[in-house]
């Protein structure tokens, strides 16, 4: 068999770099240089590689908007804090009570339900609808 050179090509056309900070036995693609930070260069399945800001963006102009590795970080911080909110609205009811409901929307006890499992059961499908 031939002998490893250190970098290894994937049908992504990256080249993957041997030995990362994050994994000493594993690689990472050439994208993550360290340059971000916390970048230790863990991307096991190579999402760094892909293009993803020009393909979220129909206005996408090479070089007049941000990298695919930026579009990627920008995603990332979005969805944990909207992971956040979601857990201070899963704990918040137990701490401090809930919020009154109105008469158009179930009643005044609609969202009076404490525990989170069961007030899906009791409030209203249009407040389901907001969920999904």
């Amino acid at each position: 068999a031939p002998a490893q050179t250190g970098k290894a090509s994937t049908a992504l056309n990256a080249n993957f770099i041997e030995g990362t900070r994050a994994l000493p036995f594993g690689s990472s693609p050439d994208t993550l240089d360290g340059s971000l930070p916390g970048d230790v260069g863990f991307d096991p399945i190579g999402f760094s590689t892909a293009p993803f800001a020009s393909f979220n963006n129909p206005l996408y102009v090479e070089g007049d908007f941000m990298s695919d590795l930026e579009w990627l970080r920008e995603a990332e911080l979005a969805h944990g804090r909207i992971a956040q909110l979601a857990v201070v609205g899963f704990v918040w009811p137990g701490l401090f009570g809930t919020f009154p409901g109105s008469d158009e929307f179930g009643g005044a006890d609609a969202y009076s339900e404490l525990n989170p499992f069961k007030a899906l059961t009791t409030v209203p499908e249009s407040a389901i609808y907001q969920i999904i």
